[in-house]
């Protein structure tokens, strides 16, 4: 059974049509757009990775921030099982960062 999530994000967009938007919950990175049409499916798609991508690490979800004035809520169902089909590889071996995509 999934769980729904609600996080505040914040998105402006730029004169040259591109949208950028981040969520304060997960990092102080700045995402990208290239352009209105589809920028609210790629603001959803890029929170259903950073919270899966928490989950399969191990880490804690944040607890969704209240909304700010100048942003929106974006839902993300949560999953209490998830299935990891690679092990991930430990920072300290040999072999980290030499991933082949």
């Amino acid at each position: 059974m999934s769980k729904l999530l609600f996080y505040p994000c914040d998105a402006r967009k730029h004169f040259s049509g591109k949208v950028f938007y981040r969520f304060r919950d997960f990092s102080d990175r700045i995402f990208m757009s290239n352009d209105l049409k589809n920028a609210y499916q790629d603001i959803s798609d890029t929170l259903k990775v950073l919270v899966t991508g928490k989950i399969i690490c191990g880490e804690n979800i944040p607890t969704p921030s209240p909304r700010l004035e100048h942003e929106f809520v974006v839902e993300v169902p949560v999953n209490k099982r998830v299935e990891v089909r690679n092990n991930p590889v430990p920072e300290n071996s040999p072999t980290a960062g030499n991933s082949q995509i």
